[in-house]
């Protein structure tokens, strides 16, 4: 009889193991489902703020310290936008890692 108590107790620290690492891992993937769509968030924002310095790129004609200018914020927002774009595939795979793991 004792042995069948252990394996009851046995079962139960199991099932509370599983289920505290099916919390865990739903945990993480919200997490990255949040940081996801606020990566998707500063892409949306950095690509309008890069087509507006293009604009003003071209509409600044001659004025040497005005093409500066903008030019190096435009190369600014696009280094900005290639390491969100790096981040947002980050998440991404990740993202998919976790789900893959629910479909063990």
């Amino acid at each position: 009889e004792s042995t069948n108590i252990q394996k009851t107790q046995k079962n139960r620290t199991n099932a509370a193991v599983d289920y505290e690492t099916e919390k865990r891992r739903k945990a993480n993937i919200n997490n990255r489902i949040k940081k996801i769509q606020k990566a998707e968030q500063d892409i949306e924002i950095l690509e309008g703020e890069i087509e507006l310095l293009n604009e003003n790129l071209q509409s600044s004609g001659s004025d040497y310290d005005k093409v500066k200018e903008i030019y190096s914020e435009l190369e600014q927002k696009e280094k900005q936008l290639s390491d969100i774009y790096e981040q947002w595939n980050i998440l991404n795979e990740e993202l998919e890692q976790l789900n893959a793991e629910n479909s063990d």
